[in-house]
């Protein structure tokens, strides 16, 4: 279940994007629930894998933003390192955003990232 931190800042982000695409910044903006990424193509032996990031931009050269609000996956790891390495499977990744509530999760996520 998302908590409301989580529904109010992937709210706020897909807004934000909504707002981009009227200054021309941005192309397209996806929640990743309901617009996917694919990480394999569609092929007849392979089934899709995807990847379903909170909210992610196209941008007008194609290039992708990503956005995960983390929330209840502050404290794993394992969740953090894995969305990072499923987004960059992805084509055309520009950058990839982590959103935090906690300061001392956003020292974790900096002694993981930087």
């Amino acid at each position: 279940m998302v908590s409301p931190f989580h529904r109010n800042i992937e709210q706020g982000i897909y807004l934000a994007g909504i707002e981009l695409i009227k200054d021309g910044t941005v192309q397209k903006v996806f929640r990743g629930n309901k617009v996917p990424l694919g990480i394999m193509a569609h092929t007849p032996q392979k089934h899709s894998i995807t990847y379903k990031p909170d909210v992610y931009y196209i941008l007008r050269n194609n290039k992708k933003k990503i956005f995960e609000v983390l929330d209840s996956e502050e404290e794993k790891q394992d969740i953090i390192i894995a969305d990072i390495i499923r987004s960059f499977l992805i084509e055309n990744v520009d950058s990839i955003y982590l959103i935090c509530r906690s300061n001392k999760a956003q020292r974790a996520m900096d002694a993981l990232v930087l």
